[in-house]
């Protein structure tokens, strides 16, 4: 018995077809598995190691105090500041991915031109805010670290240190919106360039 003809019959002895992906839908699922190449991705693989620090941290401080009556006096301020990190650095993978939370009730009702346009115009009023972001927090890191400034906390902290992944993260999120700014209106220049023709009906 071969291969496809043991899931076929898997399939139906569970009661349900199984998929059946193409060549391109596979390579695609095989491809969004994946860590993004270049400084994305290795943020991505950074933040993965950083996660389960802020888990165990944060569960190890409530145990202690609820049981011991004891905290850990650094635990606020550094899981703070790397939870900032974490949905900065991680922002460009998950908007590469479409991955992010948004309120869809417009663009779902809308005709498939409104819905095009929408698109285009959520990508470019994202763009635009990370550019700003980017420059301000940009100037705010260099300023912190010319001036050696710190945080004030229980843990002292440079200012330039907390500030700078919002910087790489807004400019990384802004070169990502570029490039899905770009993908959308090819998109439509590919679509637009294709000649409709009719078949002749089939005797």
């Amino acid at each position: 018995m071969s291969e496809g003809s043991t899931a076929t019959a898997s399939g139906e002895a569970s009661g349900r077809a199984s998929p059946l992906l193409s060549q391109e839908e596979l390579a695609n699922k095989i491809e969004s598995a994946r860590l993004p190449r270049g400084v994305a991705g290795a943020f991505v693989l950074l933040l993965c190691a950083v996660t389960p620090f802020l888990t165990f941290a944060i569960t190890y401080d409530v145990v202690v105090r609820f049981f011991f009556n004891q905290t850990l006096l650094w635990v606020n301020d550094v899981t703070g500041y790397l939870l900032s990190a974490l949905a900065f650095l991680g922002g460009a993978y998950v908007m590469a991915h479409d991955a992010h939370t948004r309120v869809d009730i417009l663009v779902s009702h809308a005709g498939a031109t409104m819905r095009r346009w929408l698109t285009l115009f959520d990508a470019v009023v994202v763009l635009v805010v990370c550019v700003v972001l980017a420059v301000a927090s940009g100037y705010a890191v260099w300023d912190s670290f010319r001036r050696n400034v710190s945080v004030v906390g229980i843990v002292e902290i440079p200012r330039y240190v907390v500030l700078a992944p919002i910087f790489i993260g807004t400019v990384l999120i802004a070169i990502e919106r570029i490039g899905h700014i770009r993908r959308l209106v090819k998109r439509w220049a590919d679509v637009g360039a294709v000649p409709v023709t009719v078949e002749a009906p089939r005797v």
